[in-house]
This record gives structure tokens, sequence and C-alpha cells, in this order.
């Protein structure tokens, strides 16, 4: 299975550690999963979370994925010097690799992939209307919105990009223009903007070439390097309620900046939806605010990270009966965290029997934890055997 640009792929609705473990676990039917990400994504998806793992968090599907599922192999944008001269002996039999060799410049990857066409469409552009298009196209991938992105967001987006004399005398038909200017191809297939559509005549929206995205990133004089605030109000003010919950994942995991983040989530959580509600109560518990109310709407919604979360909060108050309660509808849902919690209370309870089995059901769910637990079982069971030896 190819997953070009992991992360599109990532979270509740999409590809989860669950169904990644039963792909890899039918050994009649084998599944390869082949991948790609850029660096700086994998170093922010992979970053521990502060728990102990009794607590479900915003990353923890991403972070088992990358982190406990996955070989990383590391690509750089740079041909060897072998490579180099491999890709001159193909030259003549290919004029893509003639042109990319001619300059003796050791990013042939790049000038293959049309990166330098595709850059200098988009900062030395002959519609600025469409310029700003991407430029929106770029800030929205940015701040996390799922792709395709709608003409909803982009429209409003690239008006703010606009300078004020441009705005003054854009056409009637400037962003239908604009679109239709982002969208010619530089070379080959390659165009900065790509429509995408679920049905025949209804374009969904657009995606955005990576190579444009990763020159905005890691170029500070580049168009939508900086995001202003006022593009992350727009952003909020347009996107729908379930992006707004992409959007809030990705300024808390990927760009530290919890503040809007809580603002998306709570947008997504008020329109229903369920991933924003369980993410904005994570995140007022981690700031020590109150969370309890919106873990329960989560939870009533079907979320089991939001079941898992609920319970420790109510065990932590003393009532027992309920986190079971909880733990146990998460448990049913594939919530490895609910099954390892479920071991702990059942052992302070003395069932040591019915514990350990709830740790190799965690275990078996992917529990890092619970492995770790049932491992100092077995330790311990070793240490007293030896002792009635001795």
């Amino acid at each position: 299975m190819w997953l070009n640009d992991i992360p599109t792929f990532l979270g509740a609705e999409g590809l989860t550690a669950a169904t990644v473990r039963r792909l890899l676990a039918d050994r009649e039917r084998p599944v390869l999963l082949v991948g790609t990400i850029w660096p700086d994504l994998f170093d922010a998806l992979t970053r521990p979370a502060a728990t102990d793992g009794t607590q479900q968090d915003l990353g923890r599907d991403a972070r088992e994925i990358l982190s406990v599922l996955a070989t990383r192999f590391d690509l750089t944008s740079d041909f060897s010097r072998h490579e180099q001269e491999r890709a001159r002996a193909l030259a003549h039999h290919d004029p893509r690799l003639a042109e990319a060799t001619h300059l003796n410049d050791p990013h042939i990857a790049q000038t293959l992939a049309a990166a330098p066409e595709l850059i200098r469409r988009w900062r030395n552009p002959a519609n600025p209307y469409g310029a700003a298009v991407i430029t929106a196209a770029v800030t929205a991938r940015r701040c996390g919105h799922p792709e395709p992105i709608p003409e909803s967001v982009l429209r409003p987006l690239a008006e703010h990009v606009l300078a004020p004399t441009e705005r003054a005398t854009a056409p009637t038909d400037w962003f239908t223009e604009a679109l239709d200017w982002a969208r010619q191809p530089v070379r080959g297939k390659a165009a900065p903007l790509t429509p995408h559509a679920s049905s025949v005549g209804t374009i969904d929206g657009h995606r955005v070439s990576d190579v444009l995205v990763e020159h905005a990133a890691t170029n500070p004089d580049a168009p939508g390097h900086t995001i202003s605030a006022e593009s992350w109000r727009l952003l909020l003010a347009h996107a729908a309620p379930g992006a707004c919950a992409d959007i809030g994942r990705s300024a808390y995991l990927e760009l530290e900046k919890p503040d809007i983040a809580q603002r998306a989530f709570f947008r997504a959580a008020e329109a229903g939806d369920a991933r924003g509600m369980f993410n904005l109560g994570y995140l007022l518990e981690k700031r020590g605010d109150e969370a309890e109310s919106w873990y329960r709407r989560a939870a009533d919604a079907g979320n089991a990270a939001a079941m898992t979360n609920l319970g420790i909060l109510l065990k932590e108050r003393g009532d027992e009966a309920a986190a079971e309660v909880w733990w146990r509808r998460a448990a049913a849902a594939g919530s490895a965290a609910a099954m390892f919690n479920l071991g702990y209370l059942l052992e302070e309870r003395g069932d040591e029997a019915q514990a350990e089995s709830w740790w190799r059901r965690a275990a078996k769910a992917g529990s890092t934890f619970a492995k770790s637990r049932l491992g100092l079982r077995l330790r311990e069971r070793q240490g007293r055997a030896g002792e009635k030896d001795g």
C-alpha cells in the first residue's frame, strides 16, 4: 500500500494504529506499507506525549504508526556523486535527465519534479491573483487543512493576500481566472494546484504541490512562510467543522500554537464534531481547566478516546464504578489505554487473573505500557520461583 504524504491518512477518520495492526497481522495476505513524510512532520508527530499510558492523547495513533510500527529510511534531496554519474550515463536516453544533469547540480530529483518551474511560477507570476490563490492553498496546507481545499476556503485567504490596489482593480471573474492560471502545468502534469472531485462535474477542492509547501516552510522570504493572525482567523471562519479539528491538531502538535488549537477545536466541537470535543477536552485538561463536559459530549457521541479519559477523571474523583463502565465501553471500541486501565482497576481489587487478561488484550492492541507491565510481572514470578529453588 503506497501512502503518499502519510499525515493525510492519519487520524480518527483515517488510518489508525489498530487498522495497521490488523493489516500486518494477516499472515495469509501479507501487506507492505510504504509512505512518505517530511522530516519536520515526522519529528513533530513522534514527539512523546506527557502521559503514563493510561490516557488517550491527540497524537497517539500517529506516534504508534510512525514510531512503533514503522522503519524510517531517510532520503536526501541531493544525489550522491555515484548517483549523478549514473544519471549522466542515462541522460542520452532521457531528455529529462539530460536537462536535470546539464547544470551539474546535485538537486536532480527536484529538477525532475519541476520544482524550479513551480517555484518560479509562484514567485514571479504573470497573474498576481493566481499567485495569491497558490499562497492561500499553501497557507491552508501548512495550517493543517486537509486536502482537497475547497474554494470557499481559498477565496477569502487569497483576498487577504492581495495588495489593496490589486483588490481595487480586480476584474469581476478574478477568482475563476486565478484558479485556471494556478492549475496550468509548468511541465508535464506538474502544476501548482490540481483539482479533485468525488463525482463527475463537481470540483470538491484543490491539492497544492508539496514542492511549494516545503518551499514556504523552509524559506523565510517565501510567500506564506509567516502565517498572520488574520489568515488563521479567516481559515477557522470558513473551514468546515471536521477540517477545524484537523487544523487544531496541526496547530497543537506540529506548530505548537495551543491558543489557535483551542479556537479550532472549539469551533469543531460547537458544530458537533466528536473529535473536536475530545481534543478540546484534552487541551483544557492539560491547561488545568474543566474538561469533563467536553469529554462527556464526545463520549456520548461514541469517541473511545473521550470515554477513556472521562474514566480517568471519574476514578480520580473516587467514582470507580462509573469509570469502569466508560473503560469497558472504550475497550469494546478498541482503546488499548482503556484495557490497560481496566487491568489496573482489577488488580487494585485483588483480581490479578482478570487484570493480566486485560493487560494481554491491551498489549495485543499495541499498548507498550501493557507489554512492560506484563514483562515486569513475569520477572517478578521468575524471581519468586528462584527464591523458592534457593
